[in-house]
């Protein structure tokens, strides 16, 4: 499929906060979707593959960070490599 928009917006109609937080998804009838947020409610949902995605790379940069922070310190106690 093409052109799979990474997030939608479940537009649930303008509800009140204390009415949303009684209600239940299941009891919600003529739900309709768009890719931007129509009302302030709008309950997003984001692609599974696209949050894997950000996953991985925030391992990757925290691992990044780590590996740094060892390189900081070799180089304190005098253990960096020489150019």
């Amino acid at each position: 499929m093409k052109k799979i928009p990474k997030e939608i917006y479940l537009n649930i109609g303008e509800i009140s906060k204390e009415q949303l937080q009684d209600l239940d998804f299941n009891d919600l009838h003529e739900v309709t979707w768009s890719d931007t947020r129509i009302n302030e409610n709008d309950v997003k949902f984001v692609l599974s593959n696209v949050v894997g995605q950000s996953e991985q790379l925030c391992e990757k940069c925290n691992r990044e960070k780590k590996l740094q922070k060892l390189t900081d310190q070799a180089q304190e106690l005098g253990l960096g490599y020489d150019d």
